[in-house]
């Protein structure tokens, strides 16, 4: 995402995990709570609360996709 210019990362989890989301916050992303669904959407529609997480990209992200890349490629490793 850095390389396309991005600035941040979101991604979105369960919110009833509390190991994936700890998970999350140890890689530095921040919850967002304020983008949770009201609960009355959730009980219409069926679905389980996720939340939403943003972290902030530097340029150490950026050098090290970078390198991983450029190893994969004198390896002939494909991305998945």
């Amino acid at each position: 995402a850095a390389r396309w210019g991005h600035g941040e990362v979101y991604l979105h989890a369960s919110a009833d995990q509390p190991k994936l989301l700890r998970f999350y916050a140890d890689q530095d992303y921040a919850p967002l709570p304020e983008f949770d669904a009201p609960q009355w959407v959730l009980a219409l529609s069926g679905r389980e609360q996720t939340r939403y997480h943003c972290r902030p990209l530097d340029s150490r992200d950026v050098e090290s996709l970078a390198a991983a890349a450029d190893a994969m490629r004198r390896t002939g490793q494909r991305r998945a």
